[in-house]
């Protein structure tokens, strides 16, 4: 598989897969997990925060909560490539240097990304758990129990 990627490196079929994984992964927590819950939990831990008034403290809550969401959803979009591309200069200029490959970058990184491929089951368990289960204890939303129950 490597010989064919050496001829033909072809990594945007590859990085768009990985990166729908990874934005799939961040927008199931982004709406599994109660963001508000997580951040009173973390508010309740600094001093800082209790000298607030309480409304000044659930505004701060809920506003991080939001920025937590959006950032859960959002940032794999734009740190998915950044990573993957950190991870292959970090083994590109190892390989140039230590084993004094002729690989140019652009096949180096289809060999990388491709070489992350099993992630993406992993990733769909992950998915599939999120869902089914409570894995963030009480911070986790589930929509199968009633409220009472929560």
């Amino acid at each position: 598989m490597f010989r064919s990627l050496a001829a033909r490196p072809r990594w945007l079929p590859a990085l768009l897969i990985l990166m729908a994984m990874t934005v799939s992964f961040g927008a199931t927590m982004a709406v599994r997990l109660d963001w508000a819950e997580i951040y009173r939990k973390q508010f309740a831990k600094s001093p800082q925060m209790d000298k607030l008034p309480e409304d000044q403290r659930e505004k701060a809550i809920q506003m991080s909560a939001k920025i937590g969401r959006v950032g859960a959803a959002v940032a794999p979009i734009v740190m998915t490539p950044i990573i993957y591309l950190i991870i292959t200069a970090l083994f590109w200029v190892l390989l140039k240097v230590g084993a004094g490959s002729d690989w140019s970058f652009k096949t180096a990184f289809a060999a990388s990304l491709h070489g992350f491929a099993p992630a993406v089951p992993g990733t769909i368990v992950g998915i599939a758990v999120m869902l089914a289960s409570d894995p963030a204890g009480s911070t986790c939303r589930t929509w199968w129990r009633p409220t009472s129950e929560r």
